[in-house]
């Protein structure tokens, strides 16, 4: 899993317009919200890669949010 830490996530519409733009992304597997710590959480398929920049093109670029930090892990 990746853990997403995003700044600018206030509400449910903010998190809905970024978890759209990660649906899109044909490695991503699975997409879960924690509104709490303002975080995305990412599945990704088995012998696929989503790479730092790929999330940062997301969030950044795409949905005009800003990444705090990208945590790898089980």
């Amino acid at each position: 899993t990746v853990t997403v830490k995003v700044s600018g996530l206030v509400c449910p519409l903010c998190f809905s317009k970024v978890e759209a733009k990660f649906k899109k992304v044909d490695s991503v597997k699975n997409i879960k919200i924690d509104m709490d710590n303002k975080s995305v959480i990412l599945e990704v398929k088995d012998g696929q890669k989503l790479t730092d920049q790929d999330i940062q093109q997301v969030v950044d670029k795409d949905s005009g949010y800003k990444v705090v930090e990208i945590k790898r892990g089980s």
